[in-house]
């Protein structure tokens, strides 16, 4: 029994990550999610206690490899600008594997007007943030970027650059390579560190 309800709760996160694809936040509907599973709305509550705690899971969702790359950068002993690279990486890797997970960033801003995911969203946001500026710390420390970049500009410019390239990728229909279009910004950008 334990089996069947991982399975349906995964299938309905996989199904809500599919509408917010398609449909935007907006149009993620308990209605919308039951229908495309081929059940009634009480159903979904049978998983979830309601439509808030679905988007939660699609938050949870989307953050599952978020400790495995973080713990693998430390853990490898890259330089700084390896790690972030490898985490840019990682990212376009996991997106361009899955690009409707992409939909999930783009939605950041919608889900912080939502009570039940904004601290999660805010959350998820400085996790990322936080550890870009401490790779970039430690590589001013070791001498690998310049002292006169600041921390948080360059964190900002790397995280800025991964968001605004997955939405230019998103606006193009998945046209171009993300994972190259972002590696080859970002390592021009860290050059000039």
């Amino acid at each position: 029994m334990s089996k069947s309800y991982v399975n349906r709760r995964d299938s309905i996160v996989l199904t809500a990550i599919e509408i917010i694809h398609e449909l935007g936040v907006q149009g993620l509907s308990t209605r919308e999610i039951a229908k495309r599973q081929g059940v009634s709305e009480p159903a979904l509550y049978r998983q979830f206690d309601s439509k808030s705690d679905i988007l939660l899971a699609v938050l949870d969702h989307y953050t599952h490899y978020d400790h495995l790359v973080f713990e693998t950068i430390k853990n490898q002993q890259q330089t700084s600008k390896q790690g972030v690279l490898f985490y840019i990486q990682k990212f376009t890797e996991y997106f361009e594997n899955y690009p409707a997970i992409t939909a999930v960033t783009m939605s950041f801003d919608f889900l912080t007007y939502e009570p039940a995911t904004v601290d999660r969203v805010k959350e998820i946001h400085q996790a990322h943030y936080d550890f870009i500026y401490a790779l970039v710390e430690a590589g001013k420390k070791a001498g690998e970027i310049k002292e006169a970049i600041g921390s948080e500009d360059a964190a900002d410019t790397v995280y800025g650059l991964l968001q605004l390239i997955t939405l230019r990728w998103r606006l193009s229909n998945f046209s171009f390579s993300l994972k190259e279009r972002a590696v080859s910004a970002v390592s021009s950008y860290l050059n000039m560190c």
